[in-house]
């Protein structure tokens, strides 16, 4: 079985330390809580010559974290996606569950899903939330460690990203 919403979210890079702290200057913000950390471990699919990337389309299969799944993210307007999620259940590390690869047949074309990328990834999450309790939004700060299947090239870097929450 699958659930599907869509994200809001916006990507950003920066040196140093994050301060939570001063998200709660921010208008309707009553409360800045941090989440407990997480370790991420995520295999990203694609096809041999990139099909879903040049769509703009993510697949991938994750453990770790609050959501640990198979995840596929699809464009939609204005700095929206739609996410599908399946269970790790749906499908084992290299099989996509077929209830997901219906979403991508007409990308992929018939061509093999193969595991592209791997990521690692050290997650601390902050909820900003109002005056009612409700999750207003979510800021993310990672520590990556990405590795190009098939070679021995290892990346890191840090990010932040920040998914707005519906009402």
């Amino acid at each position: 079985m699958t659930t599907s919403h869509i994200e809001q979210e916006t990507k950003f890079e920066g040196p140093g330390v994050f301060d939570p702290d001063g998200l709660r200057r921010l208008p309707a913000v009553r409360e800045v809580r941090e989440e407990k950390p997480e370790e991420l471990d995520a295999v990203y699919y694609d096809t041999a010559d990139l099909r879903l990337l040049a769509h703009g389309i993510t697949l991938r299969r994750r453990t770790g974290g609050h959501d640990e799944g198979w995840h596929v993210k699809l464009p939609g307007g204005r700095g929206e996606r739609r996410e599908v999620h399946a269970p790790l259940r749906a499908g084992k590390a290299g099989h996509v569950p077929a209830e997901l690869n219906r979403h991508l047949k007409a990308y992929t074309r018939g061509a093999a899903l193969l595991p592209v990328v791997h990521l690692r990834t050290h997650r601390r999450r902050h909820l900003l939330l109002d005056k009612r309790g409700r999750c207003l939004a979510e800021v993310a700060q990672d520590r990556v460690a990405a590795q190009v299947l098939g070679t021995e090239r290892l990346q890191s870097g840090r990010g932040r990203t920040t998914t707005a929450r519906p009402a």
